[in-house]
């Protein structure tokens, strides 16, 4: 394996991230009914921020998960939990697989 990230692009990326959002295994999230167009308009808000960004990890080249980073005292669970200087919360999705070894599918 080998791993490189770059800046997830809300336009040219959401079909890709879409059809990873909208499998079941991805219903903690809420996306299950969302459109391509959905998950363009909330990539683009995330980038927007200033302090939650996500990157697209590629393996060989390949798409095959999402991580975010964000600042935990701006993000919507800020006070559900004690934070601390210093601290970065951290979201990784898994993109849908060929098989169980295959790499990452691009959307179609």
């Amino acid at each position: 394996m080998s791993f490189t990230f770059r800046c997830f692009n809300p336009d040219a990326d959401a079909p890709l991230l879409h059809s990873w959002v909208t499998r079941p295994y991805a219903s903690f999230w809420g996306m299950q009914s969302a459109t391509v167009r959905d998950v363009a308009e909330e990539y683009s808000k995330i980038q927007s921020t200033g302090h939650h960004h996500a990157l697209l990890g590629l393996d060989g080249g390949v798409p095959a998960f999402l991580t975010e980073e964000y600042l935990p005292p701006l993000s919507p669970l800020a006070g559900v939990y004690a934070t601390q200087p210093g601290d970065m919360g951290c979201t990784c999705w898994s993109g849908r697989r060929k098989g169980r070894s295959g790499p990452a599918s691009p959307p179609g």
